[in-house]
């Protein structure tokens, strides 16, 4: 596994679990997956991947 791809997998998982308290609603995964979204569109192509794939697996 390379760095990158270590880095890739520590960061989703904090993404995805994390945020305990918003996640455990409906209306709060939808405000996680929505400021991941966000954030997203904001950031560096390799960093916005990885938020996106994090708003996917928090919207299951």
């Amino acid at each position: 596994m390379t760095d990158t791809d270590a880095l890739r997998v520590f960061l989703l998982d904090l993404l995805t679990t994390m945020p305990t308290d918003f996640l455990a609603t409906e209306e709060g995964r939808a405000d996680v997956v929505m400021s991941y979204e966000r954030m997203a569109d904001a950031a560096h192509p390799a960093v916005a991947d990885v938020l996106r794939e994090a708003a996917r697996r928090v919207k299951g």
